[in-house]
Formats: C-alpha cells, structure tokens, sequence
C-alpha cells in the first residue's frame, strides 16, 4: 500500500520537476546573457569606444548562433565585426545544446549587437530562451536596460 502511494505521488511530482528543472536552465542561461550584456555596455563606457556583443561558436570570431556561446570585443576599427587586433573583452560558451536562444530586433534575427561609446545599444532587441515547451523572455532597451519578462 505504501509503495504504491509512493509510486503516485512521484509519477504526478517528476513532470512538475522536470518543468521546474527546464525552467531553471533557461533563466541561467538568460542570466548569463543579461551580465554579458551589463559588461559589455560598461566596458563601452569605460573605453569610451564602440563595444560589440556577437554570437561566437568558436570564441575567437563573430561565427555562431546564440545558443551555441557569444563573445564581447572592442571594436577599435569602428567597423562593426571582429578582427585579430581588436581586444576580446569576454567570451562565454554555449554549455546545454538543448536550450535555444535568439534575438531579433524588429522582426529580423539579430547576430551582433554594439554599444556606443555612451553606452547605448544599436537597436533595441528581444532575447528569447527556450527549451522544449518551456520559454522565457527578456527586453535590452534603447538605452541599454535589460528587462526580464
């Protein structure tokens, strides 16, 4: 009798669970993208330069889609992509292939996105999370904020 309550009990808690464990692996995932961000709008503040934020594969060159890890550079040539002379400032991997991240800024998909030297970014765009069913959204301002929804 004890074994099958038991055995209810974790067959109703284990989808609930596994919700809750997805859910939490997106917003980690947001949240890292949301200090990149904060970093790399400082640091265009700091060096008085554009700064730019772009999906990197490898980690060494603008190559990727979000999900699969992103990088944060000086953009000294004020040319908007990255070459060997320019400072990478950041890089962040893609840890869980599983999780999809995009953004996109007036219906378009976005790869890059740099902040001038007063740190303002270069458009306002929205940062999509997801993993199977379970999604999660975040807003970057015109003037930078970034806002969880």
């Amino acid at each position: 009798m004890v074994v099958a309550i038991v055995g209810t009990l974790a067959s109703v808690a284990a989808p609930s669970l596994r919700q809750w464990y997805d859910d939490a692996r997106v917003d980690a995932h947001l949240g890292r993208l949301a200090s990149t961000l904060s970093v790399a709008r400082s640091a265009a503040l700091k060096f008085g330069s554009t700064v730019v934020l772009c999906a990197s594969r490898s980690g060494t060159d603008c190559d990727g889609d979000w999900s699969q890890g992103w990088m944060v550079f000086r953009d000294d040539d004020a040319d908007g992509g990255f070459t060997a002379m320019e400072p990478v400032l950041l890089v962040e991997r893609g840890t869980d292939r599983r999780i999809a991240i995009g953004m996109s800024g007036q219906g378009s998909a976005v790869s890059r996105l740099a902040f001038n030297s007063r740190g303002y970014p270069d458009r306002a765009v929205l940062v999509t999370g997801s993993r199977g069913r379970i999604s999660s959204q975040m807003n970057v301002t015109a003037i930078g904020r970034t806002l969880r929804q």
